[in-house]
């Protein structure tokens, strides 16, 4: 989706890859942000998504027969959801993102656990360990995929037999368009998905993203002198900023999310 492709580029434009890097970081070791969290997405982990506690117990109910099975979290970003996974489902958890600084200390902060792994990777070159699946996960990071068809049958090619893919996913919806009530086949998602003919089962999570955005904006600047304090006016800028570049859509109410859980 644009928005969502805005956004990162709105992060790299304002930080830099290294400083994004850094940002996650920073995002991290603030308390701050932890308040942020928990006030606009109901639990701290550092999310820089629109994960909130609804869509988290839908993902650990999906998850529910993990144990003892392994878990590829695409996008990991900072690696917080990834432990969090883990130490409720008992599952191994694989996380990889892009961002170098934060994989490290990813790793460090788990070095006595082999059960939650962190690489480094990109996800448009992607290079996986030589293994498969139970599950593999993408929390608000299929926006960066530059080819959906070929992705997904990489994704498909990674999964154990019986493998099951779960994507948290935004769609811009087009009013004039008469297949708006069967949206979540018409977005991009849901298309590849049918031409790859998986069969997908799909909640909608629109109001929760609304809510989301707007508390993003209010309690960004509720807790905007605490984070220049701390020295994170960079975080308040980018969450400020983020809002703004989402506030056309959320007005004209042309955003749909769900989630979309492919068995195979």
């Amino acid at each position: 989706m644009n928005i969502k492709k805005t956004l990162l580029k709105l992060y790299l434009k304002l930080f830099g890859k290294r400083s994004f890097d850094k940002g996650l970081i920073n995002s991290m070791e603030s308390s701050t942000y932890s308040e942020f969290c928990k006030k606009v997405y109901g639990t701290d982990l550092c999310q820089f998504n629109m994960l909130d506690t609804e869509q988290l117990e839908k993902l650990l109910e999906l998850l529910h027969s993990a144990e003892n099975k392994s878990i590829l979290d695409l996008g990991c970003g900072a690696g917080i959801i990834s432990e969090h996974l883990h130490h409720v489902t008992g599952a191994k958890v694989t996380g990889i993102d892009f961002a170098p600084m934060a994989i490290s200390l990813a790793n460090k902060r788990t070095v006595n656990n082999d059960n939650v792994i962190f690489l480094e990777g990109d996800l448009n070159n992607l290079t996986l360990p030589n293994e498969k699946y139970d599950y593999i996960i993408m929390i608000d990071t299929l926006y960066f995929i530059a080819d959906f068809h070929t992705f997904i049958q990489r994704l498909l090619s990674a999964l154990n037999q019986d493998g099951q893919m779960i994507f948290f996913y935004t769609s811009r919806i087009d009013k004039n368009n008469a297949n708006n009530l069967t949206l979540p086949d018409e977005s991009t998602l849901g298309k590849v998905l049918k031409k790859a003919d998986l069969t997908f089962k799909h909640w909608n999570y629109t109001e929760n993203e609304i809510s989301i955005w707007n508390n993003t904006s209010k309690y960004a600047e509720e807790l905007k002198d605490n984070f220049i304090k701390e020295g994170n006016k960079d975080i308040y800028k980018g969450r400020i900023n983020e809002t703004k570049i989402i506030a056309r859509s959320l007005k004209k109410k042309d955003l749909h999310r769900f989630l979309y859980h492919v068995q195979t």
